[in-house]
């Protein structure tokens, strides 16, 4: 049963892969470290997706990659094996090897084989009991409709469930996930986009949270168990909005959201932002 760590960044971020390479040799526990870019594609999903894997589309073509790249791993993995999968911006902390043992030993016997985290306080931290990240208030309403489940509680005023840090082991029910989160942006790429909804949102609705929308939708279909998701970030005493990562010191990831395109990268970034920005308020 072998342990292999999956990541992803476009080549802009090269800093950043190299980064979270080393810190998963660090952790001296993955039999296969595996740092993904755009040209680890199969040519049929470049092709389909041509026009949405572009640096100037959000999340490089709204996080279709995602569960793209995790099955392309999945080909390379025998029944049985484990996954985690992280995103670039991710730490890995060594410390917290002891915890990341514990992840791995909980996936190898979660008979959906998904492993994933949400709001919830396991702490039993005052501070916790105000967070809350609804589903209606991150999905839009064309996605509940597609999946048929606008009039279900459950999904829709429960956690939504994070798609930044998840553990799979190979099996038919987690290849089965994958499939169907993969398939809804090949039917209808306006169910993932920013473009607004068809249908009604719900009340209170905030924002469209995209490949994680899918993603939490699945998880609570497929009754995949979750951890904490103040296991990965935890927030700051004097300031909520704020991560206080010394409370994580002994957990193993840690959602830093560390990006590194380099100087110049970033100058260009924030300067067409910047453009984009004016020419919308001239026009």
């Amino acid at each position: 049963m072998r342990k292999i760590f999956l990541t992803f960044a476009d080549t802009r971020l090269q800093r950043s892969l190299k980064r979270i390479a080393r810190q998963a040799e660090a952790m001296g526990c993955y039999d296969a470290i595996i740092t993904a870019t755009e040209h680890d594609f199969d040519q049929d999903f470049r092709t389909r997706f041509a026009d949405k894997l572009q640096p100037k589309v959000r999340g490089f073509g709204y996080w279709a990659w995602k569960p793209q790249i995790i099955l392309q791993t999945f080909e390379k993995m025998g029944d049985g094996d484990l996954l985690q999968y992280s995103d670039v911006g991710c730490w890995l902390n060594p410390a917290g090897r002891k915890r990341l043992h514990e992840y791995f030993e909980r996936i190898a016997s979660e008979p959906n084989g998904v492993l994933a985290f949400k709001v919830k306080n396991t702490f039993e931290d005052p501070l916790l009991d105000g967070f809350s990240l609804p589903e209606y208030q991150w999905t839009k309403g064309d996605l509940f409709d597609y999946f048929g489940v606008r009039e279900k509680k459950d999904i829709t005023h429960t956690e939504q469930i994070g798609a930044g840090i998840i553990f799979f082991r190979k099996c038919e029910t987690s290849l089965a996930l994958l499939h169907e989160w993969l398939q809804v942006f090949e039917d209808d790429f306006t169910l993932v986009d920013d473009s607004p909804s068809r249908s009604p949102n719900f009340a209170g609705f905030k924002e469209h949270r995209h490949d994680q929308s899918i993603f939490g939708i699945l998880c609570k279909k497929y009754d995949v168990h979750t951890l904490s998701a103040f296991e990965y970030w935890y927030p700051s005493a004097t300031d909520i909005t704020r991560p206080d990562w010394r409370k994580l010191a002994t957990y193993p990831v840690w959602a830093k959201r560390d990006n590194d395109m380099g100087f110049w990268l970033n100058l260009t970034t924030y300067t067409s932002r910047l453009s984009n920005r004016l020419r919308a308020l001239l026009n």
